[in-house]
């Protein structure tokens, strides 16, 4: 028996629209499309007409929910576009492909509230290290984060892709109990081409945090997206205070 986990549906729809040369594949369900945040979250949100695979790619992995990132990846590769649509309306939603806006910079916020820090500090050793290395390969877990420097290691991964998360935390605490630190957290990414290398960006997103009251752990940055950590009942807050910076 193979079972496909989150995603699978909207992975095999994708993977079934590349095998068969089709243009495009409409992924529909119960939201219109993609918004420039979680409509429950913060009132002004907007349905996005038109976003890039890479885009909606970091969107999706950084805990975006509409689409799941293994079937945006693979309609990238494939070369076809998505549609995320409304069950049951003709037409609307929103075109996932190759065309980003070159007009605006940050496209989106998205949050996740279920992150797990991991860390073995550098006087564990090596072998530490490696050990927990071991173990989130063999449980799978698709990490968000990782930080490796010398014997040091953090890692941050979302427990709602870990179904098992009891199992893999019992198997860390009984080989790294003594040395392993886990701790419970959040964070808010904005995503938007180029928006990584920008420092005006980042640090107009720190003031935006300091504003809002929000106390950051840490910021990271790839080309396309900007990461705030913090603590996890931060999260909705900070998304709604970055959303009315950068986007309203």
């Amino acid at each position: 028996m193979t079972t496909l986990g989150r995603g699978g549906s909207d992975t095999t729809a994708v993977a079934m629209a590349g095998a068969l040369g089709a243009e495009y594949c409409e992924i529909c369900s119960d939201v219109d499309g993609v918004y420039t945040a979680d409509p429950r979250v913060v009132d002004a949100a907007r349905l996005l007409e038109a976003i890039s695979h890479d885009e909606m790619l970091e969107l999706a992995a950084q805990g975006a929910k509409v689409l799941h990132d293994a079937a945006v990846d693979f309609a990238r590769q494939s070369g076809i576009a998505l549609y995320a649509r409304a069950t049951g309306k003709d037409g609307g939603g929103t075109r996932i492909d190759f065309s980003p806006d070159r007009e605006r910079q940050v496209a989106a916020v998205t949050g996740q509230n279920q992150l797990i820090r991991l860390r073995i500090a550098s006087g564990a050793g090596g072998a530490a290290v490696e050990h927990c290395l071991q173990i989130l390969e063999a449980a799978s877990i698709p990490l968000t984060h990782l930080d490796l420097e010398g014997q040091e290691l953090r890692a941050w991964f979302t427990i709602a892709d870990v179904p098992d998360w009891g199992e893999v935390r019992r198997r860390l605490d009984n080989v790294l109990g003594g040395v392993l630190e886990l701790g419970e957290e959040g964070a808010v990414t904005m995503v938007g081409h180029g928006i990584g290398g920008n420092p005006g960006i980042i640090n107009k997103a720190r003031a935006s945090a300091v504003g809002a009251g929000v106390p950051l752990n840490a910021v990271s940055v790839s080309p396309l997206r900007v990461t705030l950590w913090c603590d996890r009942p931060h999260v909705d807050n900070l998304v709604r205070a970055l959303h009315k910076t950068f986007i309203e």
